[in-house]
């Protein structure tokens, strides 16, 4: 995947559901009823056909996170992986949690910068974003793009 056409962001804007179902599980929406800190990064993994978005689930429910109440949200261990990081700051967007066409420029520059310096990477199946504040940070959020070190 060289660039990400306009229809690639079409959309996929609003993750707002996506947010509130993870909120939900770790407000005790799950088979023990239990309760869990809200953790940074939120990410989301953008593949061609898809976007999920995560939470990571506090280490002390690391080897045995309670299972979700609702079928649509569901645990993921991820593998090991390497990533290359470009790290932005914006403001709030006018829809919580919602960066959309923000993240493209900044995909872009991280490809850019990779391709100059000779380092290789994979945007194939995915690559990722992640923000670090809640929403009541409205300026200097802390925003980044995620490329998989091939």
């Amino acid at each position: 995947m060289d660039g990400l056409e306009k229809k690639y962001w079409e959309d996929r804007t609003s993750v707002s559901p996506a947010f509130f179902k993870l909120f939900d599980y770790i407000s005790g929406a799950n088979n023990m009823n239990q309760t869990m800190k809200m953790t940074a990064p939120v990410v989301s993994s953008h593949s061609e056909n898809a976007v999920f978005m995560s939470f990571m689930v506090p280490s002390e429910f690391s080897e045995n996170p309670p299972t979700p109440n609702d079928a649509s949200v569901f645990i993921h261990r991820a593998p090991r992986a390497q990533f290359y990081v470009r790290t932005f700051n914006t403001k709030l967007p006018p829809k919580y949690y919602i960066l959309g066409n923000r993240f493209i420029p900044e995909f872009e520059q991280l490809k850019k910068d990779l391709t100059k310096d000779g380092n290789s990477y994979t945007v194939d199946p995915m690559f990722f974003t992640a923000g670090y504040d809640g929403p009541r940070v409205y300026f200097k959020r802390h925003n980044e793009v995620w490329i998989t070190k091939a």
